[in-house]
């Protein structure tokens, strides 16, 4: 059983408290992550924001740590879909959720949990241009596609469903309906 944890006083703090306070506990031990600030850089950006030449190998490098820390020794497994999780809940608007089946079915699919941080990589490359490319076809056909004005397709899709989600969490869904749930 895995314990995540974050600070409480990480949300309400200075942002260089912040990045000291966040930590992860793994079966009671603190880990404490060696880039913390790098943490409150991704929870201010949006998946637009993505530049693979600049962010990949620091984005490799925070995934590969989360994956360590997050492995659970009982059993000796790192889980990449755990990984994922995590970074969303930090960063929602930057880090895309996945699991293997979203993986696999956007050619994204890791063999090895060493290997997964630059598949993610190419997932968060594939989610940066389905969403560039339905927020330019919004754009285009804004008024006329049956969705309420908004400034951008996420907040237009809100104000549809009455709840308010982040265009990689609506990716998300879509991509959970056809590749996890097959329902579409």
């Amino acid at each position: 059983m895995v314990d995540l944890s974050i600070h409480p006083n990480w949300a309400r703090s200075s942002s260089s408290r912040r990045s000291m306070a966040y930590t992860i506990i793994i079966f009671g031990k603190p880990h404490e992550y060696s880039g913390p600030t790098t943490l409150e850089h991704y929870r201010g950006r949006s998946i637009k924001s993505f530049n693979s030449n600049h962010d990949a190998e620091k984005i490799k490098a925070l995934f590969d740590e989360a994956l360590a820390a997050l492995k659970i020794t009982r059993i000796n497994r790192k889980s990449p879909v755990a990984v994922a999780k995590t970074l969303h809940i930090i960063a929602p608007r930057f880090f895309p959720l996945w699991d293997g089946a979203i993986a696999r079915g956007r050619s994204c699919r890791w063999y090895r949990s060493s290997a997964a941080a630059s598949k993610y990589i190419a997932f968060m490359n594939d989610s940066q241009t389905i969403a560039a490319s339905l927020e330019a076809r919004y754009k285009q056909k804004q008024g006329r596609a049956g969705l309420p004005d908004a400034r951008n397709l996420a907040a237009a899709l809100s104000k549809q469903c009455g709840r308010s989600k982040t265009i990689l969490k609506y990716l998300d869904e879509y991509f959970f309906a056809k590749y996890t749930g097959r329902w579409i």
